[in-house]
């Protein structure tokens, strides 16, 4: 992969992923791998699930909650797949790389609910992305499709930062797409942090392993301009 310019990976290449997640996650769970409570093993088992209804574009479950598994499953593309080099936080062009990852699972599946926008910009809090993603949605499967490299260009062409601050934020939040992306990381890396971790804790190292870089949004983003 090149890790200076990544391209997003479109869902039917996600989806088969997420099934590798799934059997990787049965694993760590048949050999007591995972020293959470039953409770917490299911919810993230339960969070891959959900996740991999997401790709097939099924909407049956609250529409924010869905919404922020397509954005964390954007997260976990940028890096986890294949690994990546560690940095100490995202500048430049790997900030736009990152965001374009993150939102392009929404650019691409079909049929979204109608109420995704209103629910896209209460997690970003950001009008500037929220036009990226409906533009590439209206032009999706057109022959004017907007290509990876395009969304890209035109988040350079806007106020992005606040946006992805906003996503990190979520994401490493897990009341919010946090524990979509800590199912995701536990999987992929086979590895659970130490038992009595908390719930924000994981969330914040699998945001951690989804980027690549420090944890805290103020950091990942010291290159970041409004």
């Amino acid at each position: 992969m090149d890790y200076e310019g990544r391209t997003p990976l479109d869902l039917p290449r996600l989806r088969p992923w997420i099934g590798h997640l799934i059997e990787n996650y049965d694993a760590l769970v048949s050999r007591s791998d995972i020293g959470y409570s039953q409770r917490e093993i299911r919810l993230y088992r339960d969070a891959l699930i959900s996740i991999s209804r997401a790709c097939d574009g099924e909407f049956k479950r609250p529409v924010k909650a869905r919404i922020r598994e397509l954005l964390a499953l954007g997260a976990a593309s940028y890096a986890l797949p294949a690994g990546a080099p560690p940095a100490e936080s995202l500048t430049g062009q790997q900030v736009i790389d990152f965001g374009v990852c993150c939102l392009w699972p929404l650019a691409g599946v079909p049929d979204l609910p109608g109420t995704w926008l209103d629910v896209f910009l209460d997690v970003t809090h950001s009008a500037a992305l929220a036009s990226l993603v409906v533009q590439a949605r209206y032009r999706s499967g057109t022959p004017e499709a907007m290509s990876p490299a395009e969304f890209g260009q035109a988040m350079t062409e806007v106020s992005y930062g606040p946006g992805i601050r906003n996503l990190l934020d979520d994401l490493a939040d897990p009341r919010g797409a946090g524990c979509a992306l800590a199912a995701m990381a536990i999987a992929r890396t086979r590895y659970a942090p130490r038992r009595g971790a908390s719930q924000k804790r994981v969330a914040k190292w699998a945001l951690l392993a989804a980027t690549g870089v420090g944890i805290d949004s103020t950091t990942a983003m010291s290159h970041v301009h409004s």
